[in-house]
């Protein structure tokens, strides 16, 4: 569940520089922040409402709780590998 929210929050602020430029880099971090991968297809259902389609499964993204997200700071205690 942290790593979906973390993935969706990479997603929300990569669709915010995303919207206005190359529509190619929203698609691909879609399919990242979903499948864990950037390969995956995407289809576009609606941009404008974030809804994409991934197989037979479709995702409403436009449905995130702005509130909810937050930004904090993470440091490696595992050492520099």
């Amino acid at each position: 569940m942290r790593t979906t929210a973390v993935a969706l929050t990479g997603l929300v602020l990569v669709s915010s520089v995303a919207l206005a430029g190359d529509p190619e880099v929203l698609t691909q971090a879609v399919s990242f922040a979903i499948t864990g991968t950037d390969a995956t297809k995407v289809i576009v259902v609606d941009r404008a409402q974030c809804i994409f389609k991934i197989n037979n499964f479709t995702y409403y993204l436009n449905n995130v709780f702005a509130d909810r997200i937050y930004v904090r700071n993470w440091s490696n205690k595992l050492g520099n590998f």
